[in-house]
């Protein structure tokens, strides 16, 4: 039947992006996330861009990892499902060094995997500018194949990942 009903399209539709510089520097996830999003009632779907750009030349700290449980605590304590990109920068400037990147997906992969029923996907692997797959050199196949396999490895087999292009994921 016809009905001008408001609908609120669970999983679907719109959404707003969010994104967050993750480093040493305590923040209050919880309460910044819930302002943040506090006008935004309309949607059931978010971004959630994580910029791990204060590591990209090492580890992720314990600080920085705490970061990463604390907004993943505060995602999930929204009525959202979130789709989660990893990135380095939001410049257009990445660069990035596979080992790293391997690296920070295994030190992220108990979170993802604590809170999997937040994530409506998991989009990119962590490489190219602004996380979106693209002027980076991991484009060809084996750094692909192992980006993705690292990353389903880690995280919950429940998760699903998307990526930028059919190509991309032909070559995976």
């Amino acid at each position: 039947a016809e009905s001008s009903r408001r609908l609120s399209n669970p999983d679907r539709g719109f959404y707003y992006i969010y994104g967050y510089r993750i480093t040493d520097e305590p923040v209050d996830y919880a309460t910044d996330l819930r302002d943040r999003t506090r006008e935004d009632d309309a949607t059931r779907l978010g971004m959630m861009q994580i910029n791990l750009r204060e590591y990209r030349t090492g580890a992720i700290s314990e600080e920085g990892l705490s970061n990463v449980r604390q907004l993943f605590a505060a995602m999930a304590d929204s009525d959202k499902k979130w789709i989660v990109r990893f990135l380095y920068d939001w410049n257009g400037e990445n660069e990035q060094y596979l080992d790293i990147i391997l690296q920070h997906m295994e030190q992220v992969g108990d979170v993802l995997r604590e809170y999997h029923s937040c994530i409506y996907t998991l989009q990119g692997l962590f490489i190219g500018n602004w996380g979106e797959m693209n002027g980076t050199k991991y484009t060809d196949p084996d750094s692909m194949r192992e980006l993705a396999a690292r990353l389903a490895d880690v995280s919950d087999a429940s998760t699903f990942l998307s990526v930028r292009t059919p190509a991309q994921w032909r070559k995976i």
